[in-house]
């Protein structure tokens, strides 16, 4: 029973990390360590995440405007910034987890299991499949919503008002009527 407990878990948390809102990302790492602990999430080592951004004022293109003079903010390279992060891996379930640890404009010195360049993508971007709605829906209702101790007939009775709290683009349409 407790596997498939922390199999469900392990699911609803990865759903979850797939686009924490911007404004709560602190709290939602916090409350991610604190699941993986509880439940049996293993540290497996350290990752570091390599993220290059572009510079705004000449896009990549190394020169400012037309002209021949290089960009100020770049100094020609195209790269802004080049930011390290350190992120803490973690194993639960069949699932991968990386936690931010620090963060630097210098390569860290430790020896991670892996680099990754760029940001990390998430496959819950899209719409949940009919049979895990219930779950995902019970989970944004109990993160996004009031509802602390909401029983399943009242998630699936109003489902697509839960998957939009956690889904927003998905169930939000552009053209409504006003």
């Amino acid at each position: 029973m407790r596997t498939v407990v922390a199999w469900l878990i392990g699911h609803l948390l990865h759903a979850a990390n797939a686009d924490p809102p911007l404004l709560y990302r602190h709290w939602f790492y916090s409350m991610k360590t604190d699941i993986l602990e509880r439940y049996g999430g293993r540290e497996e080592g350290v990752d570091v995440q390599r993220i290059e951004q572009v510079c705004w004022d000449c896009h990549g293109q190394e020169t400012w405007w037309s002209g021949p003079n290089r960009c100020g903010n770049c100094g020609g390279s195209g790269i802004y910034r080049r930011v390290w992060v350190t992120l803490a891996r973690w194993r639960f379930g069949p699932y991968l987890f990386h936690q931010p640890v620090t963060r630097s404009q210098t390569m860290p010195r430790v020896q991670p299991v892996n680099v990754i360049h760029g940001y990390i993508e998430h496959r819950y971007l899209w719409e949940h499949k009919a049979w895990f709605k219930p779950y995902a829906a019970g989970f944004y209702a109990f993160w996004y919503g009031e509802a602390k101790d909401i029983e399943r007939a009242a998630v699936e009775h109003d489902l697509d008002r839960w998957l939009a709290l956690g889904q927003p683009w998905l169930y939000w349409s552009h053209d409504r009527e006003e």
